[in-house]
């Protein structure tokens, strides 16, 4: 019997897959695993009565099990490894979080508009950490054999690479060669294939998450509107979300403290101006 799975239809094109890395994740794994299942698109602009009632809180990837609807990816991925352990996509304890961070630096840096933020350079050091690691370990993560932090990684690498060349025109540093063929290794993988959304619709689907302003009023407001809007369910999204914000929120603080000294410095250095300038004047006159 086929799985059901309700996953993001594509915005603008709801009889098209979507592109959430968090249900293609899902997908992936049921393709490795050659499990069958049938999937329910659904337009998050316009869920469906029977989508709310099954799933109050909105949110994709769900899967049925036994009559019932369960979310979040990171639950998903560990009840399809029990139910079906063959093939094994367990990987190694050690292994379980390498690349862990990259998504939350991607984030960041495609929202920047400040090139002196640091976002660009966190983004780098998460990559050539991973480099390394697959210098030492790979073709895969933990080798040889493919598993699901490999399943995790490979949805997040492709919206890193379509988002940044799209919107920043920027490119992984070809310098990062393991890197470069670890990735065209999950790209050419029949499951990924057969799973990823089209450029287009994940350029689409991060537009509106792109367009906000960063100005600081406008900031402190959306940080929370982001999260419902990008339709993240895994814990690895919300700890690396809420770094992202704290980041976020540490700087705008200190930008909004450095912004309060200036305005602090005027005012106590105005009543020395206006003596200076009044000084000046009665000096010219005479």
């Amino acid at each position: 019997m086929a799985y059901e799975v309700a996953a993001k239809a594509a915005v603008g094109a709801p009889d098209v897959l979507g592109d959430c890395p968090f249900t293609q994740r899902v997908l992936l794994t049921l393709e490795e695993k050659k499990v069958p299942h049938k999937v329910h698109l659904i337009n998050l602009s316009e869920k469906p009565q029977w989508f709310l009632e099954v799933n109050p809180e909105g949110k994709v990837p769900v899967v049925k099990f036994d009559d019932k609807w369960v979310s979040d990816s990171d639950v998903l991925v560990g009840i399809l490894e029990e139910k079906h352990p063959e093939p094994s996509l367990a990987p190694p304890p050690e292994f379980a979080s390498v690349g862990s961070k990259i998504f939350g630096a991607f984030f960041k840096f495609l929202r920047s508009k400040d090139p002196s933020d640091g976002s660009e350079q966190a983004l780098l050091d998460e990559l050539k950490a991973l480099d390394e690691h697959l210098k030492t370990h790979g073709p895969y993560i933990a080798g040889e054999k493919i598993t699901s932090v490999d399943l995790s990684l490979a949805p997040k690498l492709y919206h890193l690479d379509v988002a940044l060349g799209h919107f920043k025109k920027w490119t992984v540093p070809a310098s990062l060669t393991h890197f470069h063929k670890y990735k065209e290794l999950l790209f050419s993988r029949e499951s990924f294939q057969k799973t990823r959304p089209t450029k287009e619709h994940v350029i689409a689907g991060w537009e509106p998450k792109k367009r906000y302003s960063l100005s600081y009023r406008q900031e402190s407001k959306t940080l929370g509107r982001l999260f419902l809007l990008q339709h993240k369910d895994s814990l690895e999204w919300r700890v690396n979300f809420a770094a992202t914000c704290a980041a976020e929120l540490h700087s705008l603080l200190t930008q909004r403290k450095q912004q309060l000294a200036k305005e602090d410095l005027r005012h106590r250095m105005l009543p020395t101006m206006l003596l200076i300038d009044q000084s000046g004047s009665a000096s010219s006159e005479e």
